[in-house]
């Protein structure tokens, strides 16, 4: 929330700089986010006005203007359609530098002199964007400093709030934080009672009064909706950022600053019988402000008239019954509605408003009428208006109570470690404008304040004595530290291994969203998705089912910025439903898509494939010292290209699955038409439990190799092969590595021929010819018999 310090000042003054204000509001729990200074450096912008303005002689959308600053007469060149005689407005005198740094000297304009130049707001970096040179009230001293004028010599505040603090989204909350935590009196807004002119009330009805417990509406009749809003109003608007419409709606947000009450106004004119409280009806339509049309809901609580939905509760007005310059009569509505109705509303229809902002944390429900009798007042001291009775209806029983907490003394000082008496916490709780009531000694009965909701337990109570206390207060003390050996291999172990391992073949550990949008839940995997309840976005709206779509596209994000080849892995959860229950199962997710080294010239460009992934995970395993457990089968997988995918198995039993994606899954995932690869593996007992990898000696006796090459069926794995040859359980063979296979012209139709390089080596002694000839003719034997197959080479 941004705020003017200036005017927070006008309700308490503590007699502390900036920064010390800064760092008060921080220690108290209002994280300060950012000072910024109101304005730019205005020096030499003067209010002046406009005393004459006569056309150019030679220019026909300029006019040359005889303007009074003060101390004389300058005559000034402008373009701006609203110059006019009589208008009181900004301008920069010569030698005066602009934002932007623009530097205003004496000119010749198509041969009319001209010395300063008259400013729109946008210019002097008061606003966006700007109709005309900027128009200012008449009754500012002519000559006065710009910056003095409009009391721009401000600092914005910018705090950040936690959800269960929402009574200091306003001026007067901010301002009773710091006149606790100063122990100050706060300065009470003058508000004269409104006087009563017409009788006239429009009909009220609250259909969902556990929704709505409190509406107010009031009938102002022959309102001025075409005066310009006060330039003061307009320039605490602009420093809490919000942009000026017209004074009926510039109104409702300053009051929604000032004291934390969303309002609303809607054209009477536009209104039929009476406006009814009610949740919207199936299919039903509402174009907002924002002119976005949107489909109700049918738990959407809704502002309605006799014919039609008028407003989204808590979130934002309709646009046919909106406040406009032709409006001459207003509706005034402030009302109380329940958080739980409003949370996630805004963010179910793709909104976040000021409004629903407030309302989902929680408005004061004793506010309502106090807002609608200060939005009145301003109107009616600046746009005129004939004023009626205000209307209420209330349900107390639906109202928020607030139930008297007991509070023992001696726990206060016992769970903040420090000595806490009767007195001083009963002073920070009447600070807090708490109720208190003493029942002994060492108990006190604490009723909160209807603004404060977060205030349910004693224990919330010791936090604010805390708080105003000053955490600062209480003296450091070392914690005891108890060193305990855990015996065993953890779990945590085992990931870090995994962490170290893939980070050593050049991966980088990427942390993206558990939430994705439903598109993605099902680019792989078919069931049903978990849906969140109150979604941040639309595109995050889901659980995810995988972690590849968002891996995917952070290796878009760093391809679309030159990077030429990308490795990610991430450690996670995936959220299946199965069976009707929410089962989530830890993972880890790698994408592999680019090419394989630097661009050079003594290397050809190749882009990774299969195998490289592939690899990879055979080079973690062996690190892990599992790789003569880990095996690769041909598979299918939803959204994997067919022939590029295996399915992965550790000592027998399922582990992961690697492939390239599919084609059609790429352009959803913004990745261009490449070969992208992906993996997973599951972090469970199978891949964790195995022992970690342990030293050997090497053989100090020579390696032999043997190639032998075999005709098989097309149909024969090359793994079938090599878990055959193992399973012989021959202690000399050290590896077997495939190097070749062929399909074509010399072999026959349906079958391959298939290379192996055989690595034999024994620890104990040099292997003979007689016993390499032994082993590879079990071999062959082996592989002849379960195979069929057919030695072509040796």
């Amino acid at each position: 929330m941004k705020f003017s310090e200036n005017w927070l000042r006008q309700w308490v003054d503590p007699q502390i700089s900036t920064e010390e204000l800064g760092q008060q509001l921080t220690m108290a729990g209002l994280e300060l986010d950012g000072i910024e200074p109101a304005a730019p450096d205005l020096t030499g912008v003067v209010v002046a006005r406009i005393e004459s303005v006569s056309p150019h002689p030679d220019a026909d959308k300029l006019q040359v203007c005889q303007v009074n600053l003060g101390d004389g007469t300058r005559q000034i060149v402008c373009g701006a359609d609203n110059a006019r005689t009589g208008l009181v407005t900004a301008l920069a005198t010569e030698r005066a530098q602009l934002p932007g740094g623009l530097k205003i000297k004496a000119a010749k304009l198509r041969g009319v002199e001209s010395f300063g130049m008259l400013c729109a707001a946008n210019e002097l970096g008061l606003d966006e964007d700007s109709d005309g040179i900027i128009e200012l009230n008449e009754n500012l001293t002519i000559g006065m400093s710009l910056m003095e004028a409009l009391d721009l010599n401000d600092a914005v505040l910018d705090i950040d709030l936690t959800p269960n603090r929402s009574d200091c989204l306003s001026i007067e909350g901010v301002a009773r934080e710091v006149a606790a935590l100063n122990s100050l009196a706060m300065n009470v807004i003058d508000m004269p009672e409104i006087k009563q002119d017409i009788d006239e009330q429009f009909a009220i009805t609250v259909n969902s009064q556990q929704d709505c417990p409190r509406y107010c509406g009031r009938v102002l009749r022959d309102v001025d909706t075409k005066v310009r809003t006060p330039i003061w109003m307009q320039e605490r608007l602009r420093r809490g950022g919000i942009r000026c419409i017209n004074i009926i709606v510039d109104v409702c947000n300053y009051v929604m600053l000032e004291l934390g009450q969303p309002m609303h106004a809607f054209d009477l004119g536009k209104l039929s019988q009476e406006i009814t409280v009610r949740m919207a009806s199936g299919s039903e339509k509402l174009t907002l402000l924002d002119g976005k049309q949107i489909t109700l809901s049918e738990n959407s609580l809704v502002i309605a008239d006799a014919d039609k939905a008028l407003a989204l509760a808590g979130v934002m007005g309709g646009e046919e019954s909106a406040v406009t310059m032709e409006t001459q009569h207003v509706f005034l509505e402030s009302a109380f509605f329940n958080p739980v109705t409003i949370a996630g509303k805004a963010r179910e229809y793709g909104l976040h408003t000021e409004s629903s902002h407030r309302f989902e944390r929680g408005v004061d429900p004793n506010l309502a009428m106090r807002a609608i009798q200060r939005a009145t007042q301003l109107i009616k001291q600046y746009a005129g208006a004939r004023v009626g009775p205000v209307s209420e209806v209330a349900n107390d029983n639906n109202l928020p109570q607030r139930e008297p907490i007991t509070l023992s003394i001696s726990k206060v000082s016992n769970l903040l470690g420090v000595e806490a008496t009767s007195l001083e916490v009963i002073s920070i709780l009447e600070d807090l404008r708490c109720a208190v009531q003493q029942v002994d000694a060492d108990q006190i009965l604490v009723t909160p304040p209807s603004h404060r909701f977060d205030m349910q337990i004693d224990v919330d109570l010791v936090e604010e004595v805390a708080r105003l206390k000053g955490y600062q207060q209480f003296p450091t003390q070392s914690l005891p530290v108890v060193a305990t050996n855990i015996s065993g291999k953890q779990k945590s172990d085992s990931v870090f291994a995994l962490q170290e391992g893939f980070s050593a073949l050049g991966y980088n550990e990427a942390v993206t969203f558990s939430f994705t949008e439903q598109e993605h839940c099902h680019l792989f995997y078919e069931g049903d998705v978990k849906q969140l309840a109150n979604p941040i976005s639309t595109a995050l709206s889901n659980m995810r089912t995988s972690l590849w779509p968002g891996l995917c596209e952070a290796a878009s994000y760093n391809l679309k910025r030159q990077h030429t080849a990308v490795k990610l892995f991430e450690i996670g959860r995936k959220y299946l439903i199965q069976s009707g229950l929410l089962q989530q199962t830890e993972v880890l997710a790698g994408v592999v898509v680019g090419d394989v080294a630097p661009r050079q010239w003594g290397l050809a460009t190749r882009s990774m494939d299969f195998y490289d992934a592939k690899g990879d995970i055979e080079q973690l395993m062996s690190s892990l010292g599992v790789a003569g457990l880990l095996e690769f089968r041909a598979h299918s997988h939803l959204g994997l290209h067919t022939g590029k995918t295996a399915q992965i198995l550790l000592d027998g039993q399922p582990l992961g699955v690697i492939g390239a994606l599919h084609p059609n899954v790429l352009k959803p995932l913004g990745l261009a038409k490449r070969e992208v690869l992906v993996f997973e593996l599951k972090i469970d007992g199978n891949l964790l439990d195995k022992s970690p990898s342990r030293f050997e000696l090497w053989s100090k006796y020579p390696q032999v190799r043997r190639d032998l090459t075999f005709t098989v069926s097309a149909e024969t794995a090359a793994q079938s092969i090599l878990d055959a040859i193992y399973a012989l359980q021959i202690s000399e063979l050290q590896d077997i590595v495939i190097f070749s296979v062929y399909q074509g012209e010399g072999v026959l139709q349906g079958a391959k021929s298939v290379s192996l390089g055989l690595i034999l080596q024994d620890f104990s002694s040099t292997l003979t010819e007689q016993q390499i000839e032994q082993t590879m003719t079990n071999i062959i034997s082996l592989l002849a018999d379960k195979f069929d197959a057919e030695l072509r080479s040796t």
